[in-house]
């Protein structure tokens, strides 16, 4: 296997496992009659691109605070706060 071939496998592992973590903080956080899977859908996209970042929390709520308004906000970005980080290597 190339380093290529072995730098795209595992880049493609860990979205997965991004993926994963993230399906499971949704479930927790969200229950099903307060948000539908298309509102899951969005929501999943936001914290996928955050959860690169090295401080996910506080990016999130500063780029989201006109969108969803306060309270929202920090509720949808809380899931960024708990440990484990997501996306990153402990």
């Amino acid at each position: 296997m190339s380093d290529v071939q072995l730098a795209a496998a595992q880049a493609a592992r860990e979205d997965r496992l991004l993926d994963e973590e993230i399906d499971r903080r949704l479930d927790v956080l969200l229950s099903a009659e307060d948000v539908g899977p298309d509102a899951r859908a969005h929501l999943r996209g936001i914290l996928k691109h955050y959860a690169k970042s090295p401080h996910p929390f506080r990016e999130c709520v500063r780029d989201n605070m006109k969108r969803f308004g306060p309270g929202r906000t920090e509720k949808v970005c809380a899931t960024l706060g708990h440990s484990p980080p997501l996306g990153r290597s402990p």
